[in-house]
């Protein structure tokens, strides 16, 4: 809940455990109980999910890079594609595709 609640900033390990008000170890050993992943990959996840939805509501890649605390666009569209398979902008191209809406010729 908390990583929900804070998708959009920048946090490391240390920041997440100190808002559960547990030490990182303690996170560490909690989080791997109930999941099969680290604390940082399912923060990263967690982010991406919320990309997904923004990208759905028209926002821009820069505007959502920017707001979900990445360090650059680059560095956006890197952690997006490996962790969807497809860049931000193919992946809104699939969105549009889905929903029937066709591109416009120019």
């Amino acid at each position: 809940r908390v990583m929900k609640d804070h998708c959009e900033e920048d946090l490391k390990l240390e920041d997440i455990a100190a808002l559960c008000n547990l030490s990182v170890s303690s996170l560490k050993k909690v989080f791997h109980r109930f999941s099969d992943m680290g604390v940082m990959k399912y923060f990263t996840h967690i982010k991406i999910r919320r990309a997904i939805a923004l990208l759905e509501e028209g926002r821009s890649i820069a505007e959502i890079s920017e707001r979900l605390s990445f360090s650059s666009q680059n560095y956006f569209t890197v952690v997006f594609k490996r962790e969807t398979g497809a860049s931000p902008g193919i992946y809104r191209k699939r969105l549009k595709e889905r929903s029937g809406v066709l591109p416009s010729i120019g």
